[in-house]
């Protein structure tokens, strides 16, 4: 059988078991994550609710700044002239300096656009 986990009204996550794990559990052959959960009925969100919110300049610049790895940085002070490669097509095969520098360019690109909006 399948469980929803219901946190304020809201499925937060669904298990397998052949009985409830905790007695707020609702048993469900509908219900999804992210579904609301009222008066016994499983109801799918909404297009609003769903609706994927692009991303703030400052968690652009947070993601950025979480690329700037401890590696990276090292590479670059000392120079090294291994390539750093990434999955990421912003960002191809180059130098911690080159790839270091590339993340600073959009990171202050960023900064200049929170300035320019105050």
């Amino acid at each position: 059988m399948n469980y929803a986990v219901i946190v304020d009204g809201v499925v937060s996550n669904l298990y397998v078991s052949d009985f409830p794990l905790n007695s707020e559990d609702v048993q469900t052959d509908v219900g999804q994550i992210g579904w609301s959960y009222v008066n016994g009925v499983f109801t799918p969100p909404t297009p609003s609710q769903t609706a994927v919110q692009q991303p703030t300049i400052l968690d652009q610049i947070a993601a950025l700044e979480a690329l700037q790895t401890p590696r990276m940085v090292r590479g670059a002070q000392t120079g090294s002239t291994s390539t750093f490669s990434s999955t990421d097509p912003n960002f191809p095969s180059m130098t911690s300096a080159q790839a270091l520098a590339t993340l600073e360019a959009k990171i202050a690109a960023l900064r200049v656009q929170i300035s320019s909006a105050q």
